[in-house]
């Protein structure tokens, strides 16, 4: 699963490489669900940025507490349930990251941080609705897609974040892309192309949010691979 990330570059940088306009953001270095998110989505091919909530909420949802339980999306099921197949099918977003972070169960919870090439900017595949308050109001959700992992990453958990190329990031935000284009962009991300180290355990206490947080910190009891 995906359950806490960061973004941590620049708005320009974040700009330059997702083609928006980005909201107001400052780095965040421990995002967790049911915080706001930059999330971009594409609207008769023009891109645009916003903030969301992490965690999606159904259109036909009778409470907003149910985003709690929707913060990620399995690819194998995700056009067959009933709080995402709507999404996956016209409202497919991009979220872009940092990198994220997994633990590993030895005779202590050790975090890891993961990112591709050196924790440069990418983007996870992601959903999102617009649900709508009994006063009216509305609350845009979104929610990141689930993969089977790589060799790296099952080594912590049976779940990873769809990480996209690039080359693939209009083709998953085109409204009226085929179901097999976008089901053959459901996979998992090369390895060979990721990077980890391990950081302090600060990082699960949702509060601590500040750079001291990806630094990596050695484990001597702790084998990899």
């Amino acid at each position: 699963m995906c359950g806490r990330f960061t973004l941590t570059s620049p708005s320009d940088q974040i700009d330059d490489l997702l083609k928006v306009v980005s909201p107001e953001w400052s780095p965040r270095y421990n995002i967790a669900p049911s915080q706001d998110v930059i999330v971009v989505t594409s609207d008769s091919g023009r891109r645009s940025a916003s903030l969301m909530r992490w965690g999606l909420i159904p259109t036909w949802a009778k409470d907003e507490s149910i985003g709690n339980r929707c913060i990620n999306a399995r690819a194998e099921t995700v056009a067959q349930k009933p709080a995402f197949r709507n999404a996956y099918r016209h409202r497919r977003c991009l979220i872009p990251a940092n990198g994220f972070y997994e633990w590993r169960q030895t005779k202590v919870k050790k975090p890891f941080y993961i990112g591709i090439d050196g924790f440069e900017l990418m983007a996870f595949g992601g959903l999102w609705e617009e649900w709508t308050r009994q006063d009216g109001s509305k609350v845009s959700s979104c929610s990141i897609i689930t993969v089977a992992p790589n060799p790296m990453i099952a080594s912590f958990h049976d779940r990873m974040p769809l990480i996209l190329d690039p080359t693939n990031w209009s083709d998953w935000l085109k409204a009226d892309a085929s179901p097999e284009t976008i089901d053959s962009l459901l996979q998992t991300y090369d390895e060979a192309k990721m990077t980890m180290h391990g950081v302090n355990s600060r990082v699960g206490n949702v509060m601590n949010d500040d750079a001291s947080l990806i630094e990596p910190e050695e484990d001597p009891q702790q084998t990899l691979f």
